[in-house]
Order: structure tokens, then C-alpha cells, then sequence
């Protein structure tokens, strides 16, 4: 009778390997998929999820960079609201359209200037839904700002709510006179909103 003496070093070899990738198997190997699980908890209160508790702080929702989701494609597009030349008019230099990306659950536009070494970026971000700003809570370090959209506020950055849509014009960067453009290119936005 003929013994295979390799079949016992073969299925602890597979054993082994078995094991090593169950051990893996608490993590997903995707990084996208990682940052999705490792997302903050759901609000327990009546708050609706990625809706913030302060108005003044940007909404914050996890959602993994580099994939388009269904919450992206749906948005209206900033880039169409406001162009680079428009820009270019309210800064007073030249401005570039720099890129269009998902951010904080919503999309956003955003231009360098003056365009050949930017110091300065302007960004438009849209969300969808009246959680992303309640206007009635008066925001600490925001002023009303009556005439623009259905509701607004100054400050850090200035936003605007018409219908459902929500809108954030900040300039981030060297500006000084940045609360009066974020104002005036939040008031031409206002006027092509649907």
C-alpha cells in the first residue's frame, strides 16, 4: 500500500491560509467601503441623518471620496449658476473653474483666482433638503440677510435656502473683501434657481 505523505503538510498549508483569510474578513477590502462603515452613528434624536444640530457648521456626512453617488447625480450642478467670466467680474481678476466634486453629502463648484497663481477659492456647494439650513435657529456669528432666496445668513460663509435647494458661497483665502462677493454672487445664483 502506497502512503501520500504530502497530504497532510497540503491541508495544513490550506488550514493555515483558511484561517488567514478569515481573520482579515472584519475588515472591507475596499477603502471607499471602509470609510462607509466607519461613518458616525445616526442621529437618535428627531434630527434627520446628515442634518446638523448647529446651522452655522457645515453640514457633515461621511461619504467615501473618488465614487459618484445617486445623492450627487441628482443635484443641480453649480458650475451651470455662475461662470468663470461672471466670476472673473465680481473678484476683479481673472478667475478659473478649478473643478466640480462631491463634498459633505452635496456637490460643489468651485474657481481659483486670480487664475495664473491662486490665492483665493470660491466654491458653491448645493445640498437638497431644509435640514442642510434652519434659518430660524439664528446661527451664532451669522446675520440675517433679507431678499436673497427664501431665507439667508452671513457670515463665516453665506447661505441660502430657495425651495428645497441649499446653498453655501464661500470664499476661502486671501479676499478682504470677501463677505460683500460672496453676497452679490449668492444674489445672482438666487436669480436662476428654479
Amino acid at each position: 500500500m502506497h502512503v501520500n505523505r504530502s497530504m497532510p503538510v497540503r491541508s495544513a498549508l490550506l488550514l493555515m491560509a483558511a484561517a488567514a483569510v478569515l481573520a482579515g474578513c472584519g475588515e472591507p477590502p475596499d477603502p471607499a467601503t471602509r470609510l462607509a462603515t466607519t461613518a458616525p452613528a445616526p442621529p437618535t434624536d428627531a434630527t434627520p441623518s446628515g442634518a446638523t444640530a448647529d446651522p452655522s457648521a457645515a453640514p457633515t456626512i461621511a461619504v467615501p471620496t473618488g465614487r459618484v453617488t445617486a445623492t450627487f447625480s441628482a443635484l443641480p450642478n453649480p458650475c451651470t449658476w455662475v461662470s468663470e467670466s461672471e466670476v472673473s467680474g465680481y473678484v476683479g481678476t481673472p478667475a478659473r473653474l478649478t473643478g466640480e466634486a462631491e463634498a459633505e453629502g452635496g456637490r460643489n463648484c468651485s474657481f481659483g483666482y486670480p487664475a495664473e497663481a491662486p490665492t483665493a477659492v470660491l466654491t458653491v456647494t448645493v445640498w437638497k433638503g431644509r435640514q442642510y439650513y434652519t434659518p430660524d435657529a439664528n446661527p451664532a456669528g451669522f446675520q440675517a440677510v433679507p431678499g436673497i432666496g427664501d431665507a439667508a445668513h452671513a457670515g463665516q460663509y453665506f447661505i441660502f435656502r430657495k425651495g428645497d435647494l441649499v446653498l453655501r458661497v464661500a470664499i476661502t483665502g486671501s479676499d478682504p473683501d470677501r463677505p460683500n462677493r460672496e453676497k452679490r454672487i449668492a444674489q445672482l445664483i438666487a436669480t436662476r434657481l428654479p
